[in-house]
Order: structure tokens, then sequence, then C-alpha cells
């Protein structure tokens, strides 16, 4: 079951009893999850309206979540602050060049950072691994 509900800043989906829900953070759009199937399919439908995606894994191939998440424009200024609810992570930023930084949780307690050039035309897509 697939349901989709509108409101002035809010869209949230609920699939198999699992709602995800489109934050907003400075004017960024950002959902996360990815844990179990479901949460999969449903990110996966929702995927086309964001152009950044982020995956978090260890290099052994294990999904994790609860990865803190920080965004910075060019001038270095926060953008989106927040822990990813799951392993998969998109954001709708306004096209331009990003800081990407991340920070593992628990025994992952490992940031990574990268660089994002982000544009309307297609999706940026980032894998963060940690090793354990």
């Amino acid at each position: 079951m697939l349901i989709f509900t509108l409101g002035w800043g809010t869209f949230s989906v609920v699939f198999a009893d699992e709602p995800l829900s489109i934050q907003t953070q400075n004017d960024v759009a950002y959902v996360s999850g990815g844990i179990g199937e479901d949460e999969r399919a449903t990110l996966a439908e929702m995927a086309r309206g964001f152009n950044l995606r982020l995956a978090f894994a260890t290099l052994e191939g294990k999904y994790l979540n609860q990865v803190r998440v920080q965004i910075l424009d060019q001038q270095g200024n926060t953008v989106l602050e927040t822990t990813s609810q799951g392993p998969w992570f998109y954001a709708d930023l306004a096209p331009g060049t990003y800081t990407i930084q991340v920070r593992g949780p628990n025994e992952f307690d490992k940031s990574y950072q990268k660089t994002a050039e982000v544009s309307r035309q297609e999706q940026t897509r980032m894998i963060f691994h940690w090793p354990h």
C-alpha cells in the first residue's frame, strides 16, 4: 500500500506501515531511511525528486544508519545538518559545489569529507564506506 499525503512543506509516504517524511532545513528538502526492503522501495520511488543521494555502508557491505550528515556551501556555511535514519540519504540542493561531511555511528565513529557538484539535470551519487 502506497499513500501520498501532500501538505504545505511536508510530504509523507506510507509503505507497509513505515512512514517516511520529507523534512526541510534552511530551504533544503531531505529524506533518509532504507531500513528493510519496503522502505528501500519507497525511497527508490521518491528518488527522482532529489539531486543528491548519499549511501552509507561498511567496506564489507553492511549498511549503516544514524550517520551524522553536514552539508556546507562554497562559502563554508552549513546548509543542512542532521542524522540519517537509514543507509540512504537524499537531499534537494540548489545547483552548486558542496562539501559533504559525514560521521559514522558508535563503533564506526570516523569522519569523512567529499566535494559534490550538484545540478538540476542529474542526481549526484556518493557512497561513504567505513572499515570495520
